[in-house]
């Protein structure tokens, strides 16, 4: 009935309500921080492990969103799912480029630590259906209560 999507792309034939504009930064576990402290340069980063959850697009696009045009990213064996990037960067593994709406409480609880100040917006979530989907009363109560809870991702 309800399909809950990330993606940059849209579908016509659906309905469609936006939960979130999904920003993804540069994170890493804390035991990742060279001795001098968080690199303060976006190129700095090219000395680190890169975890992919696509062939490497996310993080060239970043890299020229930071002022970085020319990275030379180390080649990609294959595309992470979201979730094993986030474990990968929780356990020291590398550093993931992850919307900070899947690792708040990360990063709110020491976890993950962001690498750079530099954002990339990437993509949006939005809550997808059929128009005759909304016939129903608990589709649309839950409909409302997703939107409700969410509404503070868009203040």
């Amino acid at each position: 009935d309800l399909a809950i999507r990330y993606s940059y792309r849209t579908w016509p034939e659906l309905k469609s309500d936006h939960i979130v504009r999904s920003t993804v930064f540069p994170v890493g576990a804390p035991s990742m921080v060279p001795e001098g402290g968080v690199p303060k340069e976006p190129k700095d980063l090219l000395q680190f492990r890169l975890l992919h959850e696509d062939r490497g697009e996310g993080w060239a696009q970043w890299f020229r969103t930071a002022g970085v045009p020319n990275a030379t990213l180390p080649p990609v064996s294959g595309p992470l799912a979201s979730l094993l990037a986030i474990e990968g960067a929780l356990s020291g593994q590398g550093l993931a480029l992850i919307s900070y709406e899947l690792i708040a409480s990360d990063i709110d609880a020491g976890r993950l630590i962001r690498f750079s100040k530099v954002g990339l917006t990437f993509g949006d979530y939005s809550m997808l259906y059929l128009p005759e989907s909304m016939r129903r009363k608990p589709v649309r109560a839950f409909r409302d209560w997703v939107l409700t809870e969410t509404q503070p991702l868009r203040a």
